[in-house]
């Protein structure tokens, strides 16, 4: 790898990134320390902190990339539907689809705990809006009559239940719940939802 003159700054905060991002889909966030991503990439620690503050906020950039590829799944996977319901199931599929398929990109997402005193910038506030408001947008289209805090608190309700269950499941405790398909309780609850709306 090239030494520190090689690359401008935006490419070796994108490098660092990139790395500190590999680590943890391989081998969860847990593997991953500013010595491990500096010898990756053939630079100092220090140099590291030259562009990042400190290895949490190298993680805030990696969970903002996570998010955007959830994102994209999800908005991709519904292009072709115009019936909002339809929608909606798909969402709740793509959700669970996807944290079954990137294990160690969802327990860094929802396990890391970030330190009250790490700042939470405007840009990944701004990413976890723009995936509320994606499901949000669907359930006002449903129920045009509900108000915007009531589709907020039905938004986050109906995430922590798909989540909730996604999270059992990737730690091997899904059977104690005696649920033998999420897929099946989240529709389920889904059908739940679209009746009160209705």
């Amino acid at each position: 790898m090239g030494r520190r003159s090689d690359h401008t700054k935006e490419e070796l905060s994108n490098l660092i990134v990139d790395t500190a991002f590999e680590i943890i889909k391989d081998k969860g966030y847990n593997a991953v320390s500013a010595r491990k991503i500096a010898d990756k990439i053939g630079y100092t620690v220090g140099t590291l902190y030259n562009t990042f503050a400190n290895l949490d906020e190298i993680l805030l950039h990696v969970s903002n990339r996570i998010l955007d590829m959830l994102m994209e799944k999800l908005a991709e996977s519904v292009k072709s539907m115009s019936n909002p319901e339809e929608r909606l199931y798909n969402f709740a599929h793509e959700y669970i689809e996807f944290s079954q398929n990137n294990f160690n990109l969802c327990a860094m997402l929802f396990e890391y705990r970030f330190p009250e005193s790490q700042q939470i910038p405007d840009w990944y506030s701004s990413t976890i809006d723009r995936i509320y408001n994606l499901i949000g947008d669907n359930l006002h289209e449903i129920a045009p009559n509900k108000s915007y805090e009531e589709i907020r608190m039905l938004t986050s309700g109906l995430w922590a239940a798909v989540h909730g269950m996604c999270t059992l499941s990737m730690k091997g405790k899904l059977h104690r719940t005696r649920i033998t398909s999420i897929n099946a309780v989240v529709d389920m609850l889904i059908d739940t939802i679209m009746r009160g709306l209705k």
